[in-house]
């Protein structure tokens, strides 16, 4: 091409002024890879900032649910997802009950349930707990309310 940059011996075999052959294409390949692995690097190093911080809320979670579990809250109190107390307990397709607000938020991610990882039917229906809301509530209230449970 005429006045721009070869890439390659002139049909003369001449090299253009400035072409390193091999060593300027392994230079590039190198650096790309050098950009790609700091990508791939940063990458990893915030996804394990965020597993930790996960793993912390689940520890503080445990925490909660061991505290309340002492004071007399069943294990059936607590959403399987969130690990709180439900206040809207539903029971959900794969016949778990969940946090209504918890299980709405998964099922717009998922299609399977967060208990057994199987497929849910869709539309997924989810029935109010009517019975585990009035146990919860009367435990909630022998405690002294919602906000003495933190």
């Amino acid at each position: 091409s005429p006045g721009g940059r070869r890439d390659g011996p002139a049909r003369d075999g001449r090299l253009p002024a400035g072409y390193d052959g091999p060593s300027d294409i392994s230079a590039a390949y190198a650096s790309d890879k050098e950009r790609e692995l700091e990508l791939a690097n940063r990458e990893l190093s915030a996804a394990a900032v965020r597993v930790e911080q996960q793993q912390e809320e689940i520890e503080r979670g445990r925490a909660r649910m061991r505290a309340l579990e002492m004071c007399g809250a069943s294990p059936e109190f607590f959403c399987p997802i969130t690990a709180d107390i439900m206040r809207v307990p539903v029971i959900c397709s794969d016949g778990h009950t969940y946090e209504k607000s918890a299980i709405e938020q998964w099922i717009a991610r998922k299609a399977t349930s967060p208990m057994t990882n199987q497929p849910l039917d869709r539309p997924v229906q989810l029935i109010p707990n009517h019975a585990l809301r009035s146990i919860i509530q009367s435990f909630v209230d022998r405690q002294g309310g919602w906000e003495a449970l933190g």
